[in-house]
């Protein structure tokens, strides 16, 4: 017979536009974590899982490469390469490219706020060799007409994964202001690729999170003993959870939380007696589920095993983050068609919503979340065709119902 053994917990829920997911009982996913000294500032790296070691290892190969590859003052680099053309046109990749595209438009939409060629005043104010100095006004004025981000040019060449950057020659530029951000970025990326699903990098002040936390700890604290509750800990930490923002701690593309105050929530901690707690992801599109993520061993020390499939148990020749992995044996729950009238019922009125709910030994089904933004919407799918796929089950109101221009 299954027992279920329940556990108040004291949940921060920092994502308050989600509802609150049961967490298994499992043991915590060892993680690693290593600090290196680059691009000037001290930065911090930590993954979760048997793929850690690779997606950290991954993580420091491109920041190492990124600093060399963008230093204004190392004549290796292509900055110091771009910075020496005298106005001739320098072949970069799409990193530096996607960089440069990036400030360019921030600095149109800031009306020049953020501009990369200020680099010959933060010479001439002593930021870059720390001689710091206070220049006259004429030095100054000398420079002003060399600072204009207008005025660097980016162009395409015959290979697509190149471009060529193009400025005048009285003109520098350092990378220094999206530097970090970016790195972060390609950062997290790596991780991914590496097989990471949970993990986070500080750069400096440029924090991103991969996923989620497997167990969550940061973000709850568990309390199986009430006599060992240390209240005052808690509160420490709660109070500064309050104070975040999650919006941009998952990396800037979950807008929905952006104005939500958070909260704190208790909730019941839920033990699948006997195994893993198996997971369904079910997409739903206006009101109506389409595609299901199954997720095996996430709970176990396994290694953690993830299929598509449509609603009549069909696996879908795509995946999300890992490489596909074909499986013709995944036995079809048996309380399959109820799970999809829960996801059904909860998404109504939702353009794309994803209901996630888990299945237990005894048979029932507890529900997890409703998220509008699968890890935060810079997933990476195998293969990318999927994304087509996945794009096209989605109908906007008034928007795919609008006549066609010509036709009203």
């Amino acid at each position: 017979m299954n027992h279920k053994r329940l556990h108040t917990r004291l949940l921060a829920l920092l994502l308050c536009c989600a509802l609150v997911l049961p967490l298994s009982a499992c043991g915590e996913e060892k993680s690693t974590t290593q600090q290196i000294f680059a691009m000037d500032t001290v930065m911090d790296l930590t993954a979760y899982g048997k793929k850690a070691n690779d997606g950290i290892n991954a993580a420091i190969s491109i920041i190492n490469s990124m600093d060399t590859l963008l230093d204004p003052e190392n004549e290796r680099s292509k900055t110091y390469e771009i910075n020496h053309a005298m106005g001739g046109s320098v072949v970069v990749n799409e990193q530096i490219a996607k960089m440069l595209r990036t400030a360019q438009t921030v600095y149109e939409r800031s009306d020049g706020a953020l501009d990369l060629t200020t680099y010959p005043l933060s010479k001439l104010w002593g930021f870059i060799d720390q001689n710091y100095r206070v220049p006259s006004d004429a030095e100054i004025e000398r420079l002003l007409p060399c600072v204009d981000m207008s005025k660097v040019q980016l162009s395409s060449t015959d290979d697509s994964a190149n471009s060529l950057v193009t400025m005048p020659a009285d003109m520098s530029l350092s990378f220094g202001a999206v530097a970090k951000g970016c790195a972060s970025d390609y950062a997290i990326q790596a991780m991914r690729a590496a097989g990471v699903t949970s993990g986070v990098v500080s750069l400096g002040g440029n924090v991103q999170t991969l996923g989620k936390k497997p167990d969550g700890s940061d973000w709850n604290i568990a309390v199986q003993d009430k006599s060992k509750f240390d209240k005052a800990d808690a509160k420490r930490k709660i109070e500064g959870w309050l104070k975040l923002n999650y919006c941009y701690l998952m990396g800037g593309l979950d807008v929905q939380y952006i104005h939500i105050k958070p909260r704190i929530i208790a909730e019941k901690f839920i033990e699948n007696d006997g195994g893993d707690l198996y997971d369904y992801k079910i997409f739903c599109f206006n009101g109506e589920p389409k595609i299901i993520l199954h997720i095996e061993e996430r709970y176990t020390d396994k290694e953690e095993r993830m299929f598509f499939l449509d609603t009549d148990w069909n696996q879908l020749p795509f995946n999300i983050n890992v490489p596909l992995e074909l499986d013709a044996d995944l036995p079809r729950p048996a309380n399959l068609e109820k799970m999809l009238d829960i996801a059904r019922t909860l998404s109504q009125g939702y353009t794309a919503v994803r209901v996630d709910l888990y299945s237990l030994n005894d048979g029932s089904i507890k529900f997890g979340e409703m998220t509008f933004t699968t890890e935060s919407g810079i997933s990476r799918w195998h293969p990318e065709s999927a994304n087509d796929f996945m794009g096209s089950l989605i109908h906007l109101p008034g928007v795919d119902d609008a006549p066609a221009e010509g036709n009203a």
